[in-house]
């Protein structure tokens, strides 16, 4: 893998998204993002982290603005309290 940009460890992301490694699983499943397996640990790649970054900062402002749980373990309902689609223009 020489050259390669280097793999981001699953384990690292519960701690920088402020949830569950669970939730960190569901994400990624919901997204459709297989990890990538090395022995025991799993990890994705710069481009997959960039996209569910992007998932989880509209995660969390839907959590704060409207109440929606469903992407952040709460169900896994597919409902909004206010009504409408969170963008992640919403965060800033």
């Amino acid at each position: 893998m020489s050259g390669a940009e280097p793999l981001v460890p699953m384990a690292d992301l519960a701690g920088r998204w402020g949830i569950t490694s669970n939730t960190v699983s569901r994400r990624l499943s919901f997204l459709g993002i297989k990890p990538i397996r090395q022995g025991n640990f799993r990890f994705i790649t710069p481009e997959q982290l960039e996209l569910a970054s992007e998932v989880n900062v509209i995660a969390a402002v839907s959590v704060r603005k409207w109440g929606f749980s469903g992407l952040c373990g709460g169900g896994g309902r597919l409902s909004f309290a206010a009504g409408g689609l969170p963008s992640a223009a919403d965060a800033r």
